[in-house]
């Protein structure tokens, strides 16, 4: 891997990682409605503006009625991190939602885009065991919140994996800053009456609103942009990779800095939902290993 892509890799999986952490002292000061339209406005404009600043000319003629469905879909999948956070806190949150690529290989195999390779299935049952593992030996014991959080995560997942399938099957014509960018601004006025509905606790002070510009504007923003760039230079697979490295970090700063807790159950759930990813992603070659033996 070229220098220059492994400090994107870095940079990137370090950006998901603190995001976790961001949306939880921004959901403390906004309530979480707020927090997710707030975020998708913030995200949406910065993709645009950077991309117009590295001289990209953006085409605006979009596919509105198939944009609106990929906006949705994103509202769901931010609406649910948003919540598996605000109720299991860093580190659980990013294990839930870190089954995106499972969930993503089911979703190519019904619809038709790819084959379960029998590398894939080994890591979709390693994933899905980890999970279940996860769910099964909570360290505080299981609660509403905790069934609430990992419902609301697993849902984030899903939806995840399935717009991101939309994406590539109804929009693949379409620009990929513009298509980041509209999508979030989609999902912003489809979560705007969320937030009048659902107005949180009404006590952002200065600190809450540097959180939300720095989960939008750096997290948000600046990562889509770093991801669309490695996607362009070293391929979608690393580039999705990286929010499983993501994963990592963010268990090892919601343990390490925020006090949460882990059994040692979830720990080897992590482990192995961690290498189920990597199988499905296609990183180890264990059949170019198996062709060498």
């Amino acid at each position: 891997m070229p220098q220059r892509t492994s400090f994107a890799y870095a940079g990137l999986t370090l950006l998901w990682g603190l995001s976790f952490a961001t949306i939880n002292w921004v959901v403390t000061g906004f309530g979480w409605a707020p927090a997710v339209s707030l975020s998708c406005l913030l995200i949406g404009l910065t993709v645009a503006v950077l991309a117009v600043a590295n001289g990209r000319r953006l085409d605006l003629r979009l596919r509105w009625r198939r944009m609106l469905l990929l906006g949705f879909g994103l509202a769901v999948q931010l609406i649910g991190l948003t919540l598996a956070v605000d109720r299991l806190g860093t580190a659980l949150a990013a294990v839930a939602v870190g089954t995106v690529p499972l969930f993503s290989t089911l979703i190519g195999q019904m619809w038709g885009f790819e084959r379960i390779t029998g590398q894939a299935a080994i890591g979709l049952v390693l994933g899905f065991v980890g999970i279940l593992l996860v769910l099964l030996f909570p360290a505080a014991g299981i609660s509403w919140d905790f069934i609430a959080g990992m419902f609301a995560g697993l849902l984030s997942a899903i939806a995840g994996a399935m717009t991101s399938r939309y994406a590539v099957a109804r929009l693949s014509n379409t620009g990929p800053a513009e298509l980041v960018s509209a999508a979030f601004l989609t999902a912003a006025v489809l979560t705007a009456p969320l937030a009048w509905l659902f107005p949180g606790p009404g006590g952002a002070g200065l600190l809450e609103w540097v959180g939300v510009l720095v989960l939008g504007i750096l997290l948000g923003g600046v990562g889509y942009t770093l991801e669309l760039n490695l996607r362009a230079t070293a391929g979608t697979p690393l580039a999705t990779s990286a929010r499983s490295g993501a994963t990592i970090a963010a268990v090892l700063i919601g343990t390490l800095f925020l006090r949460e807790m882990l059994s040692g159950g979830q720990f080897l759930g992590v482990l192995l939902l961690i290498g189920g990813c990597a199988l499905v992603l296609g990183l180890p070659q264990l059949s170019r290993f198996a062709r060498r033996r």
